[in-house]
């Protein structure tokens, strides 16, 4: 019927209609450049806190009125001033002991020179009774003389030789005695500088500036040997502690120091001494690792000091407090790892950043004057790597850590491995992906996403195609 009314069928086309590309939003991938911020918390505690105790014991004379808990103390400050009248008196009474071992020496020596002066008189008589009893001898073989006149020659002789060797034992006796008084008036000056240390003791000074935080003594104690007085808190510098994770000290060691050119080349990087878990998970179970790997050097030949070893390179670090809606900043260095390893409860590396100069003006901003112990900051370490990083937003990271990326008309699947999300924008590695500056990454979700998936950006004008073309006229 529709044929005897004239009615042509539907003509074929010659060529089946082309896929319809999808319409996407892309935001350009960005290079990081030289600087990755890597920010954590942290608390505020003291440089160092110093025990104030008492060398010796005594009632308390004077004490500073400043010496309470909440004052600031200068260093040199007295601070306790202890009774010192006893030992005014143990001085004196050494010093007498000392200066009466002085006088016997000097009564010690002029009895030496005395008696050296009555043993040469006791050696001439020895030596004319020696005479006497040779010339008695002499006429006693003439028979001149009787036998009880050579007796009492030789008796003679005796005497003087018994009186000089008398003298040369006290002669020697002397000596002793002298070695005795010298070694007493030694140990009474000993005594003596001891009592005058013990007296010096007896005032107490400050030995830094800072906070007293504890002073458990009241005025006029009686305080023992050894006894705490005081705990000051040095507010010359503080120091913060905070943690970093295990990927984030890989780029602490990673840092250039400011004197080393930063390497940016995806080809060219030389890697650190450790590597972060996540790498060594890589090469653990067999995939490509980006990086080679350092040599390892001999155990008996360190190459560098133990304690070289475990510090941290010099990083500046932003010590931030926020209050109010607003953030008041401190310059800080991050200074070393705060203990011998990893916290077992987190995981993480305990580190100190040390602020120098932990007072601000406040005069035009406002807001604290000083970091106190006990504030909770936040630490931004600045540190310089030595390979290349991008930043892509946050919503085009997708899961399984993969990115789409739209290259020649086309959706391309990547992997990569991010280092820090913050504020909506991921850092990515620039080594350990395909992933370059200046690609066009998907940020609009897409249906059934998959590896050559035709798409289009948002706003782009499509090529006319053939089959359009066609559509317009029939068949011949």
């Amino acid at each position: 019927m529709f044929f005897a009314l004239g009615a042509r069928p539907e003509p074929k086309r010659k060529g089946e209609a082309r896929q319809k590309k999808l319409l996407v939003e892309t935001v350009a991938v960005r290079a990081l450049g030289d600087e990755l911020v890597l920010e954590t918390t942290g608390e505020v505690v003291p440089h160092a806190e110093i025990a104030i105790a008492t060398e010796v014991g005594g009632r308390i004379l004077r004490k500073h009125e400043r010496l309470r808990v909440g004052e600031f103390v200068t260093r040199g400050q007295v601070l306790i001033e202890i009774d010192p009248e006893r030992f005014n008196l143990e001085i004196a009474r050494l010093t007498t002991i000392r200066d009466q071992a002085e006088s016997d020496l000097a009564q010690i020596d002029r009895d030496e020179k005395n008696l050296a002066g009555l043993i040469e008189l006791a050696r001439e008589s020895h030596r004319l009774s020696a005479l006497d009893r040779k010339r008695a001898e002499e006429l006693l073989a003439q028979s001149a003389t009787s036998d009880a006149e050579v007796n009492l020659t030789r008796k003679a002789e005796l005497t003087s030789r018994d009186a000089l060797q008398r003298m040369e034992n006290e002669l020697r006796d002397i000596d002793a005695r002298r070695t005795r008084l010298t070694l007493a008036r030694n140990l009474a000056s000993i005594q003596l500088k001891q009592a005058e240390l013990d007296r010096d003791s007896a005032v107490l000074l400050a030995p830094v500036s800072g906070i007293v935080v504890a002073a458990p003594i009241e005025d006029h104690a009686v305080l023992q040997a050894g006894q705490q007085i005081a705990v000051i808190e040095d507010t010359s510098q503080v120091e913060v502690h905070c943690h970093l994770t295990m990927d984030e000290m890989y780029w602490v060691w990673n840092h250039t120091q400011d004197d080393e050119p930063v390497q940016l080349t995806p080809n060219r990087f030389t890697s650190p001494t450790r590597g972060s878990q996540s790498e060594l998970a890589l090469l653990a179970a067999g995939d490509e690792f980006p990086l080679s790997l350092p040599p390892v050097p001999d155990r008996d030949v360190p190459d560098h000091p133990r304690g070289e070893a475990r510090s941290l390179p010099a990083i500046h670090t932003d010590v931030v407090f926020g209050l109010g809606g607003e953030e008041f900043k401190w310059n800080g260095t991050l200074a070393r790892i705060d203990g011998a390893g990893l916290d077992s409860e987190s995981r993480t590396v305990p580190c100190r950043v040390v602020v120098e100069r932990p007072t601000r003006d406040t005069s035009r901003s406002g807001g604290p004057q000083t970091l106190m112990r006990g504030m909770f900051v936040s630490c931004r370490i600045h540190t310089r790597p030595r390979r290349q990083l991008l930043t892509v937003p946050e919503i085009g990271i997708r899961p399984g850590n993969e990115v789409w990326l739209m290259r020649d008309g086309q959706l391309h699947v990547e992997p990569i491995r991010i280092v820090r999300v913050s504020s909506g924008v991921a850092v990515i590695d620039g080594l350990s992906a395909a992933v370059r500056a200046g690609d066009h990454l998907i940020t609009t979700p897409v249906p059934d996403a998959r590896e050559g998936l035709p798409v289009m950006e948002t706003g782009a004008q499509p090529k006319p195609s053939n089959d359009k073309a066609m559509a317009k006229g029939g068949p011949t």
